[in-house]
């Protein structure tokens, strides 16, 4: 039988850490998002052009990292039981019994957060080496 649709990717973010103070941090323990495994050529060109931009210079990276993947991770993200790394309280907009990103939501998190979250959506997808698959 074949399949029409494809399946949302569940990624849990328990290997995601932040370190402060020579502490690590694990804010996203117990998290996880779900990704649509969809990406258009013309979003993969966006992420792959601003890559580029990032190691430039940091204003210039983060200035593309806001105007241009933000908009890409909206598409990306299905939904997520993120929570904020300094209060606890749920990320996004409550859409029935889920959690969606939303501009404010992902504008909030720390680049390291954004960072992961992108190298998390490519590895779910099998498109880069993953040591582990955190589902």
């Amino acid at each position: 039988m074949t399949k029409n649709r494809l399946p949302i990717i569940k990624w849990g973010s328990d290997d995601f850490v932040m370190e402060f103070a020579g502490e690590e941090y694990k804010p996203h323990e117990g998290e996880s998002v779900w990704f649509v495994p969809y990406l258009s050529a013309s979003d993969t060109l966006t992420l792959l052009e601003t890559s580029d931009t990032l190691g430039e210079d940091a204003i210039v990276g983060l200035k593309a990292l806001r105007d241009n993947i933000l908009p890409v991770m909206l598409k990306i993200i299905d939904s997520w039981t993120w929570t904020s790394a300094l209060t606890g309280d749920p990320l996004g907009k409550k859409d029935g019994s889920k959690y969606r990103p939303d501009t404010a939501a992902l504008e909030s998190l720390s680049v390291d957060e954004q960072s992961y979250l992108i190298g998390a959506y490519f590895k779910a997808r099998g498109l880069t080496e993953s040591e582990s698959d955190p589902q």
